[in-house]
């Protein structure tokens, strides 16, 4: 059984006959015959009831009628999503952190429009960066450059902007008047875990066990989390301070190591954009991932 020999079936069905058939799908009657023959054939039962002017459907033929749909609407539907597949392959695939994807930045934005028709951008699923990489699921991924997971000889990597921790509280509250915040001053206070990558996710967890600090039991979206920084009923914790709204601001913490905002790639990816798109990244200014207005 072939996509051509059902294509002829429900063509013949569809359009009232073997001549009409024929003329829709282009070839001539005798063919459009010989591949309902070959179709009866495979099957081992009789589609048509075949008189001078016409063939009838069997009541066998009723019944296979909606299953040969079936068979060739699966087939164009995998000859589509290869031709996407394929058509996909020469893109290049960026993990942008959720916070640059959905809050507007200007680094995600000049981006995708300089690098138009190269780049595909999606948010990293919860993985780690290092196996999105050796995984080929990311081509790129915006991370912290200087965690030690990403210390791999197949991994390349590149350091676009010297980072620091923040501290994001209500202009009103007594740590909005601090220079720098310390662990000790966060004792009594609800912080929101608002991170963008696994290697400093990690590090944040051990910093907030170190200093038996007190971290909301779950992640809320920020436009949530905001009003209630306004108010004093907690602080947010960031690598990446991109949301200025009226009412915030921001104090660097006191971390026990640098966050480097930076990519990474593997080495031996062999999609040919792949280092155009890093060059362009690279030479984009560091001030361009700074905070964006929401």
């Amino acid at each position: 059984m072939t996509t051509e020999q059902l294509e002829a079936f429900t063509a013949t069905v569809e359009f009232g006959g073997i001549n009409a058939a024929a003329e829709k799908l282009f070839i001539s009657q005798p063919a459009v015959t010989h591949r309902l023959k070959k179709l009866e054939e495979d099957l081992g039962i009789a589609l048509f009831e075949r008189t001078a002017n016409r063939a009838l459907l069997t009541e066998a033929g009723r019944a296979f009628m909606p299953e040969a749909k079936k068979i060739l609407k699966a087939h164009m539907d995998a000859k589509k999503a290869m031709r996407t597949f394929a058509e996909r392959q020469g893109l290049v695939v960026i993990g942008f952190p959720d916070n640059m994807l959905q809050g507007n930045c200007k680094a995600y934005m000049a981006i995708m429009a300089e690098a138009d028709n190269r780049v595909s951008a999606l948010i990293p699923p919860e993985s780690d960066d290092k196996q999105l990489l050796l995984s080929g699921r990311m081509d790129i991924v915006f991370c912290d450059v200087g965690h030690k997971e990403l210390q791999d000889p197949r991994i390349g990597s590149a350091n676009l902007r010297e980072g620091t921790i923040y501290v994001c509280t209500g202009e009103n509250t007594r740590l909005a008047q601090e220079k720098e915040i310390t662990p000790e001053q966060l004792k009594d206070t609800v912080i929101f875990p608002y991170v963008d990558n696994t290697g400093f996710r990690q590090d944040f967890e051990a910093y907030v066990a170190m200093h038996q600090l007190t971290l909301y039991p779950e992640e809320r979206p920020y436009q949530q989390i905001c009003p209630d920084i306004v108010q004093g009923k907690g602080v947010l914790i960031t690598n990446i301070p991109l949301l200025i709204l009226k009412g915030l601001v921001y104090r660097p913490l006191c971390f026990h190591r640098q966050v480097n905002i930076g990519i990474a790639w593997l080495k031996n990816n062999p999609k040919p954009e792949l280092k155009s798109v890093i060059r362009l990244i690279r030479n984009l200014p560091p001030e361009i991932y700074d905070r964006v207005r929401m």
